[in-house]
């Protein structure tokens, strides 16, 4: 696979920005099943935590209440309620946010974690 370098501060293609997703794809591909693609967190665990994700699979696993927002700014905000027992985690079916396609970036604050996952979990 090769992949269509752009320079550094300059607006890439489309073409190129494809080019990007697929070797990030690709470079998934390999990795250990059932767990995501994550990005480093802009902060570590607790209160006022946020990170970043990458759509891949259908499930959002998190605990305690936030928001899951549009880097972007165009798709609505969608708050995530902390519903469940303790020591349960919380669920949510991204499939029902219309605007998170699979590979689009989403951004979720406030949770004490979050994590996204294949299948969603027993319990």
């Amino acid at each position: 696979m090769s992949l269509e370098l752009f320079e550094p501060l300059t607006k890439p293609t489309a073409a190129q920005m494809n080019g990007l997703d697929a070797a990030l794809d690709a470079l998934d591909g390999g990795s250990i099943s059932g767990v995501a693609i994550t990005y480093p967190a802009q902060q570590w665990t607790g209160s006022g935590s946020a990170w970043m994700f990458r759509r891949k699979f259908r499930w959002l696993v998190y605990d305690g209440s936030g928001i899951l927002s549009d880097p972007l700014n165009v798709g609505d905000d969608v708050s995530l309620s902390d519903a469940a027992l303790a020591g349960v985690a919380n669920v949510l079916d991204l499939t029902t946010v219309d605007w998170l396609a699979l590979g689009r970036f989403y951004r979720v604050t406030g949770c004490t974690w979050a994590v996204e996952l294949e299948s969603p979990p027993a319990g």
